[in-house]
């Protein structure tokens, strides 16, 4: 008779275990960047949406592989397609939000998926951004690369406003090394070819949510904007600092 109710309490366990909402995930990923949408499925395996704080969104489906401990994780919107694994840490396992792990991504993104934060800045980008394998620790909320990986965008009739005015050129394919940079902070540094050694671009996420760029008049040249001064192509121009977080109104 013991054996029967230990046996009968041992399924009704499993069966709870199995059948764990997919809802739950949100206590891991939800945060002040990040929140799961209409979560559906069970924890082990569901489907829903990510929006993040940049107006950027994407639909994600997950799978839970119990050992080594990660979620396998694939990425789509339109013309974006990303594959990517969570591996969380003790510390997330044993607590109710995301604290040390490692993210792993590859793939493609879009440029409609990028267009709801590029629009912001009055920038507007065609084509394609293909992401090498990349490996990221998060640590505090904070990213870090694991080692330096790159992105290359495929090309195409950039349109921007500066200054009231609208500009467009039609530019060749560029590549993106992605590092940390002295301080820690993620940087992205822009060339036209993979032989060029003087950034065209140098892009940087700071701590604060703020994002830095200098700019060099290699890239005014390619970007087609008029500029009459006599600097060398990879001197730097100007350099701008803009809060990533969305406007108040």
């Amino acid at each position: 008779m013991k054996l029967r109710i230990f046996l009968i309490t041992g399924l009704g366990l499993l069966w709870l275990l199995a059948n764990l909402p997919a809802n739950l995930l949100r206590q891991f990923i939800d945060s002040d960047q990040l929140t799961l949408v209409a979560p559906q499925g069970s924890l082990w395996h569901g489907s829903g949406t990510l929006v993040s704080s940049l107006g950027l969104r994407a639909q994600v489906q997950w799978q839970t592989v119990f050992w080594p401990l990660r979620l396998n994780l694939h990425l789509t919107d339109k013309d974006s397609n990303i594959h990517g694994r969570l591996e969380p840490g003790l510390s997330t396992v044993l607590s109710d939000h995301l604290g040390n792990h490692r993210l792993t991504l590859e793939g493609q993104l879009g440029a409609t998926t990028l267009a709801p934060l590029l629009q912001r800045y009055d920038l507007f980008v065609p084509g394609i951004f293909r992401l090498n394998h990349t490996q990221l620790s998060v640590q505090q909320k904070q990213f870090h690369l694991d080692q330096p990986s790159s992105l290359q965008w495929s090309g195409g009739t950039v349109r921007y406003i500066l200054a009231n005015r609208q500009y467009q050129a039609a530019m060749p394919p560029l590549r993106a090394v992605l590092a940390n940079n002295d301080e820690g902070q993620l940087e992205a540094k822009i060339y036209s070819s993979e032989t060029d050694t003087a950034a065209l671009l140098i892009l940087r996420a700071a701590q604060n949510g703020t994002v830095y760029f200098a700019v060099s008049r290699g890239m005014l040249d390619l970007a087609n904007y008029p500029w009459s001064g006599s600097e060398a192509a990879d001197e730097l121009i100007f350099e701008v600092q803009r809060n990533l977080a969305p406007s108040r109104r």
